[in-house]
């Protein structure tokens, strides 16, 4: 580890064990209230001066910095001090021990943020400046997160590699002023309990909580939020409930993934105008009704599962949707070479009658499921727009489809001479389809090789 020192006439320099990842990217990041310089070294090296052109300074650590033991020593000059220092920042390439205590000699400091996993800062919670109101740091801190600061607006814990303090908390435990917090998308560094109502009244921006149990009302989410995202990756334990006509109206994202139960309702002409992501994943008991016609315009992700009825033609859809996934009692319908937005993942399934031709859809196919009760029964070729060459391109018609054995011997012709990247992913062309014959033989085996796990009729 290296010792780095930051000086100045008023105050005791920072004394801080530094190690780095030896890439060109590593460095501590001072953004003070008026432009300073600074002067650095290495190893009680020469002294290398950074000459302060705007609040914000890098000091760059760029070779033979890997974990090494490394004196750095920084030193504000020409009357720099270190009370004007209001952000402290390193990348994650730079690993930092210290305290609280130590970093707590910046005095005016606003903002801490340390985004390597590898860094820990030690010390109690209650030990936070009074004029920290940005923390980014891993989940090292003892102390219970009721002694967060009532001033903190930014909380983000990081998983930290060796030395995490798991905790417990009450939502109602988290800072009255708090707007965004973003704690354990990895390995759920606080387990929270109680309900949205428990949320702060300001709060704007939740997201990447894992494995945690708890209530979300959609009548008891504070007024101003604008993202509310929970992506619980491990054993399902969140509840949600509620109209979706009470979702704020200043909601941009509701993503809720990997639900335990609940039950939510309303009509998509409801969702917020300004919404942009829709997605609900894992929810059987979801009785969501509503025309596509009725999204919000701006919808770029409309993700939904369960005993959805949704209906609408697909030529209805968004403009700007880039990826959804519709499952349940849906009723969709239309020529799906009429779906003229973006296409990179598009999931169909429940009760649909989509019907039309493959080959005639007006974007590249990127990631394409139709199931449910689709008629699709045509492919023009070559295609209007092909398929996209990409990791994650993947094909699968089910359904009541009628494509003849020709056109699913081109659509794998077509498709492996596109297709240069190897994957794992699948074609699926079943349902009503028929069967391929010798004419795609060369293309099915390029596709095989190329590690395509492919099942036909």
């Amino acid at each position: 580890m290296a010792n780095v020192t930051i000086y100045n006439a008023a105050y005791e320099g920072l004394n801080l064990q530094v190690a780095g990842a030896n890439t060109s990217t590593q460095y501590i990041r001072l953004f003070s209230s008026v432009v300073q310089s600074y002067k650095y070294s290495i190893n009680g090296g020469s002294y290398n001066t950074i000459t302060g052109l705007s609040s914000m300074v890098d000091i760059p650590f760029t070779s033979g910095f890997a974990e090494e033991f490394l004196n750095i020593e920084i030193i504000p000059i020409n009357g720099g001090l270190l009370s004007n220092i209001y952000q402290f920042y390193t990348n994650g390439n730079v690993i930092v021990i210290t305290t609280l205590i130590e970093l707590n000699k910046m005095i005016n400091l606003t903002s801490l943020i340390f985004y390597s996993t590898k860094s820990v800062i030690t010390g109690n919670i209650s030990d936070l400046s009074s004029s920290i109101s940005t923390l980014i740091i891993p989940n090292t801190l003892d102390g219970p997160i009721s002694d967060l600061n009532n001033s903190l607006q930014q909380l983000q814990l990081l998983n930290s590699v060796s030395n995490n303090k798991y905790k417990t908390a009450s939502f109602s435990d988290l800072p009255t002023g708090l707007k965004v917090l973003n704690c354990g998308v990895e390995l759920g560094v606080i387990n929270f309990t109680g309900t949205s109502a428990d949320w702060p009244s300001g709060l704007e921006t939740i997201q990447g909580i894992y494995g945690n149990a708890f209530t979300i009302n959609t009548n008891t989410i504070p007024s101003g939020m604008i993202n509310i995202s929970f992506s619980n990756t491990g054993t399902p334990n969140l509840t949600l409930i509620g109209d979706i006509a009470d979702i704020p109206s200043s909601v941009r994202i509701f993503r809720i993934d990997n639900l335990l139960s609940g039950t939510l309702s309303g009509n998509i002409a409801n969702l917020p105008s300004g919404m942009i992501n829709f997605v609900i994943f894992a929810l059987d008991s979801n009785t969501i009704t509503g025309d596509v016609a009725n999204l919000p315009s701006g919808m770029t992700f409309f993700n939904l599962n369960g005993n959805n009825t949704i209906s609408g033609n697909v030529s209805d859809l968004p403009s700007n949707l880039a990826i959804i996934t519709l499952r349940g009692n849906n009723t969709l319908t239309g020529l799906i070479q009429n779906y003229s937005a973006p296409i990179n993942v598009v999931i169909i399934e429940g009760n649909n009658t989509i019907s039309g031709d493959l080959g005639l859809i007006p974007v590249k196919i990127n990631y394409l499921f139709i199931g449910g009760n689709n008629t699709i029964s045509d492919f023009t070729y070559p295609s209007l727009n092909g398929f996209n060459n990409s990791l994650s391109m993947s094909l699968r018609i089910t359904g009541s489809n009628t494509l003849s054995s020709a056109e699913v011997d081109n659509i794998l012709i077509e498709l492996a001479a596109t297709l240069t990247v190897s994957t794992t992913l699948t074609i699926i062309l079943q349902g009503g389809a028929g069967a391929r014959t010798s004419t795609s033989d060369s293309a099915y085996a390029y596709l095989i090789s190329k590690g395509y796990n492919i099942n036909l009729n």
